[in-house]
């Protein structure tokens, strides 16, 4: 029996909707979802950082719990503080990612995810105007997690994560987002202008409204993190806070 060359992927995020995740097939997290993406019925293949080490070397990490996930750690560089503990590291593939994709457009570690998985694809063009086949690689990107709902993920990074979604729908690749998410959407859920008109489409209105739910939300930010004092104190710092030489939280951004 040939091995099935065509197959899907969750990439997970560290939003509300991760609670959605059905781990049904390969499935990649970022940063935290180590801590939550463990037990039966779960499953952690990769686990993607970009930060630059410096702020690795900072924040708060469960070590003992991040090697009990069996992952693979998918880094630009091998940090020395993960490399310590033992858990298989993959460089992440820049030239590669860059030689097929010429661009910059990076907002967050997210896009990095959904470009591995699509320059491990491969398609066929389709003819006058048919959509682009995968036949090697990931045909379908499963989203959870990757919500968006928070002021500053949705100003500096949800255009990033939707400029990658946009790519791979062009090489054929189907993404699946979770309802709960601001990703992919308009301000309020329906199409502009004149499409927008339709039953259906203004429908979607009274239902759904990711910037109000943006606005108004008072969640948990999942950016929230935990950082390293000069004193070897670790503090909790709210997203949205900066923080002073001491590693203290002080003002708001």
């Amino acid at each position: 029996m040939t091995e099935n060359k065509v197959k899907e992927v969750i990439v997970l995020g560290c939003g509300p909707t991760f609670a959605e995740c059905r781990y049904h097939c390969e499935t990649w997290g970022v940063n935290g979802t180590y801590t939550f993406a463990q037990g039966k019925g779960k499953r952690l293949d990769k686990l993607f950082m970009s930060d630059i080490e410096n702020e690795v070397n900072t924040c708060w990490y469960d070590l003992p719990r991040m090697l009990k996930s069996d992952t693979t750690l998918v880094l630009p560089t091998p940090y020395e503080r993960l490399a310590k503990i033992g858990l298989p590291i993959e460089i992440y593939p820049m030239d590669k990612v860059r030689v097929k994709f010429p661009t910059t457009f990076f907002s967050n570690t997210i896009c990095y995810m959904i470009a591995y998985a699509l320059v491990h694809t491969k398609i066929t063009h389709g003819l006058d105007g048919a959509r682009p086949e995968v036949v090697e690689g990931y045909n379908k990107i499963w989203l959870y997690g990757i919500d968006m709902m928070t002021n500053s993920t949705y100003a500096y990074e949800k255009g990033g994560v939707e400029y990658w979604m946009g790519v791979a729908l062009g090489m054929g690749v189907d993404v699946i987002n979770t309802k709960g998410s601001a990703t992919g959407k308009t301000y309020n859920g329906r199409m502009y202008g004149y499409w927008g008109q339709a039953p259906e489409e203004r429908a979607k209105e009274k239902l759904y409204a990711p910037w109000e739910m943006v606005r108004v939300s008072t969640a948990q930010n999942p950016e929230d993190e935990w950082v390293k004092t000069a004193k070897g104190d670790w503090v909790k710092i709210p997203a949205g806070q900066v923080r002073d030489a001491s590693g203290i939280p002080n003002a708001p951004l």
